[in-house]
């Protein structure tokens, strides 16, 4: 599965917080950076996102569970489909509607 994620700050982080929350965002990218498509930081604002993927959703959310920056930041997560595969979905549905079907 793929997920597609807009991380933007919530709350400011405690100053004398930031040093172990790198650190433990530097961990936490060693374990999983094998799962990201593309990733970053916003350039000139804080905040970042990217495209992971991952076997399930479960797996999705034990990653951004043990992410140290959660409880700082509001997290926007939607899954991705395939662009080939959802552009043959719409042109089956919307040929369907168009013979008068509800669905194909």
């Amino acid at each position: 599965m793929r997920f597609m994620i807009v991380v933007h700050p919530q709350f400011p982080i405690p100053p004398e917080m930031l040093p172990g929350l790198m650190e433990g965002f530097t961990d936490w990218w060693e374990r999983y950076r094998d799962r990201w498509l593309a990733a970053g930081f916003y350039a000139g604002e804080p905040g970042g996102g990217g495209v992971c993927e991952v076997p399930d959703e479960v797996e999705f959310n034990r990653m951004m569970m043990e992410w140290p920056l959660t409880p700082f930041s509001t997290i926007e997560s939607r899954p991705l489909v395939e662009m080939d595969t959802a552009l043959a979905q719409w042109r089956e549905i919307i040929a369907a509607m168009a013979a008068g079907q509800a669905r194909p």
